[in-house]
This record gives structure tokens, sequence and C-alpha cells, in this order.
């Protein structure tokens, strides 16, 4: 399994696994990611390889070994947000900006385009008010 920016994925065989056999991905999407597919290939033709992702556990993949050595890909892609914000002296711009938290305590956010970064702000994200607990990185 290649590292993959956003997250870590291993498997639970490794080596020569019988053809047959099940083998289990398990992801782990960073802070601020989630998981964006998760593709098996036979590594001698690239043909894909069935993936299915595990019932009640968000985290875990499976597929069958063919009789081929396989390589696992794992996409992870970066959670966005719609955020409502407004420059100081209260006038609200139109459209959002996307959020893309690194951490709930610093993530970074983006201005439309066409948009300037105000002085200062204040966020809504959905329908929560954002009144502290937040720094930014950077516009």
């Amino acid at each position: 399994v290649p590292e993959e920016n956003g997250g870590t994925a291993t498997v639970d065989k490794t080596g020569n696994v019988p053809e047959g056999d099940t083998v289990t991905i398990m992801v782990t999407p960073s802070e601020g990611y989630t998981v964006g597919s998760v593709k098996a290939f036979k590594a001698s033709d690239s043909t894909a390889v069935s993936v299915e992702s595990v019932t009640g556990d968000p985290t875990k993949y499976t597929f069958t070994m063919p009789a081929s050595s396989v390589v696992v890909q794992v996409v992870f892609t970066a959670i966005e947000y719609s955020v409502t914000y407004v420059i100081t002296g209260g006038q609200p711009i139109d459209g959002t900006v996307a959020i893309i938290a690194e951490s709930f305590t610093s993530p970074y956010i983006l201005p439309n385009e066409g948009h300037n970064a105000p002085e200062s702000v204040s966020v809504t994200v959905g329908d929560t008010q954002i009144s502290s607990g937040f720094s930014f990185k950077a516009w």
C-alpha cells in the first residue's frame, strides 16, 4: 500500500497471499480528511479487483486475493465546509469560502475567487456561529 497524503492505509496480509483469501484494508484518515476511494488492481495488468466496504465499519474494506500480486490505492479527500463570513462593519459578502480543517483549532479559510480577505470576520459553519477556539493560519 503506497503512502498517501491525508491518512494511512495498511493490509492485514502481505507477502505470498493464497488465491481466494480475503484481504482486509484498514484506512485511517488524518484529521480534516475523509476516505475518497479505496481501489485494488492486479499488478500484472492493472485489471481492477473488486473492493467492498465492511458494513458497519467505515475504516475497513476487503477484497478476494486473485492469482496475481495486487496494488492497493487509497485516496483521502480534504473535508470542505460551507462557511459564511461577515467583514468588519457588518456588511455580508455573497458566497461562501472553503474551510479545510487541519484540526478543530486551526483551520485554513480560503476566500472564493473575487473576494478579498476582510480585516476581521465572524464565521458560521452550517448553523453554528464560531465564536472562540479557532485560529486562522492563512488567507
